[in-house]
């Protein structure tokens, strides 16, 4: 059986959401003392430098140890990077606009201490007006790339049905929350820095998968996730991001006829989106702009 467990490490990626970070922190505070955990906190080069001041306050705290990168190395390094300053066992990857609003610690130490196979887990997660968000998924695959043609997609999702405070196996759960053994992270290399933002939480958990290990969803309230903040203030980026992702993950993980396939619709998809965002201009001038200009050059780059 694997080492049992015993500490946390928290790591927090902040870019430009200082006071998201302190609200973070707060909701945090309480089992600093109660468990083993410490929180690490990496700034990505904010130009917020207020993320300085708030590092100021925590100075002294022996739990609690702010770092701050020269450049933006993406979310996937600043949370690599976060990892290899931290000493526990287990480590807690967590938005930072993201608080915990119940106990995870003990419902999470107790899955992998009886259970070897699992790797990683995710908690449920509540949106600002309390409603459950979707934190888990298929990998995207043929089927799934298809459906994202569709503007109802979400109906066709995979729906699990778990009783409170149990579990179940999932392909992947969102990076906003995600828990997983350090031996199992640093074995299978960490997050891939090839991806800037999104999917490489699908990445991870794949790469897990196939080193033999499993990822699970807990059915459990715990986390309250307030949802890109940071990225959706710039469509364009968000647009950008998020697709240049997807395309990295069918590189990556597909090859021959599903590869094409898959590529072949996503550039099907660029170009659905940009007339359903032309259509939008009258209701949101700037947004539909910034949508239109990212698909634009996504089409331009290809998918090759």
């Amino acid at each position: 059986m694997d080492n049992v467990q015993s500490s946390f490490s928290i790591v927090i990626v902040n870019f430009n959401l200082t006071n998201e970070v302190n609200d973070c922190l707060k909701s945090i505070q309480k089992y600093l003392n109660k468990y083993s955990v410490e929180v690490v906190v990496v700034d990505n080069n904010s130009s917020d430098r207020d993320i300085e001041k708030l590092a100021a306050i925590y100075e002294e705290h022996p739990k609690v140890s702010f770092y701050f990168l020269k450049d933006n190395r993406g979310f996937g390094a600043g949370n690599n990077f976060g990892a290899s300053k931290s000493s526990g066992d287990i480590l807690f990857f967590l938005n930072p606009d993201a608080m915990l609003i119940e106990d995870p610690f003990e419902k999470i130490r107790k899955i992998f201490l009886e259970h070897e196979e699992i790797a990683i887990v995710g908690p449920g997660i509540i949106d600002k007006n309390g409603e459950s968000e979707y934190s888990y998924g298929n990998f995207p695959g043929p089927l799934e790339e298809t459906l994202e043609l569709i503007p109802s997609k979400s109906i066709f999702r995979k729906k699990i049905r778990v009783q409170p405070g149990s579990f179940s196996e999932v392909d992947w759960i969102t990076g906003a929350a995600l828990f997983i053994r350090k031996n199992v992270f640093r074995k299978i290399k960490g997050f891939d820095e090839d991806y800037f933002l999104y999917n490489e939480e699908a990445d991870l958990c794949k790469r897990a998968m196939a080193a033999g290990h499993k990822t699970v969803f807990l059915n459990s309230g715990l986390v309250c996730h307030l949802g890109s903040v940071s990225s959706k203030k710039n469509y364009y980026n968000f647009t950008l991001f998020s697709y240049e992702s997807r395309l990295l993950f069918i590189k990556k993980h597909y090859c021959g006829i599903k590869s094409v396939y898959m590529r072949a619709v996503l550039l099907l998809e660029y170009i659905q989106q940009i007339c359903i965002w032309t259509i939008m201009i009258p209701l949101n001038k700037q947004k539909s702009v910034d949508k239109i200009r990212a698909f634009g050059l996504l089409i331009k780059r290809g998918v090759l």
